[in-house]
């Protein structure tokens, strides 16, 4: 091979080697074009997620104060409930009691109707044999 030749060769291969590097070059910066371009990704994807985090915070710390508030509720209804059934408890003694004096009156009645009734008959009626 002759020292034209060499160097002719030689050449095409610094010739590919430049496109190659050309090449590379170019990769590199689309690489760096992508690394920035998903750092700023990454950023805003981490900014979001904070948000996301204090989103999620408040959304728990507003469903605990519901929770609660509805605990409170349920007490109160629980506590009247319970003085409803006290209240109808005393109504239901003084009815009984009521009722109670109501039989006793109308028993005493009865017994000086019968009295009466027995007296009107002269006597033979069996209020007087009991009595």
């Amino acid at each position: 091979m002759t020292e034209e030749e060499f160097l002719r060769r030689i050449d095409g291969h610094l010739e590919a080697a430049k496109e190659h590097m050309a090449r590379s070059n170019e990769i590199m910066a689309r690489s760096d074009e992508t690394m920035a371009a998903n750092r700023l990704a990454f950023a805003e994807a981490r900014a979001e997620l904070a948000g996301l985090r204090q989103s999620s915070d408040d959304i728990r710390v507003e469903l605990r104060q519901c929770s609660l508030r509805g605990e409170r509720v349920a007490q109160r209804f629980e506590a009247t409930v319970r003085h409803i059934y006290a209240d109808i408890a005393k109504n239901r003694e003084k009815d009984r009691e009521a009722l109670d004096s109501l039989l006793e009156e109308g028993r005493a009645g009865r017994a000086a109707l019968f009295r009466i009734l027995d007296e009107l008959k002269g006597g033979q009626g069996p209020a007087a044999a009991g009595a």
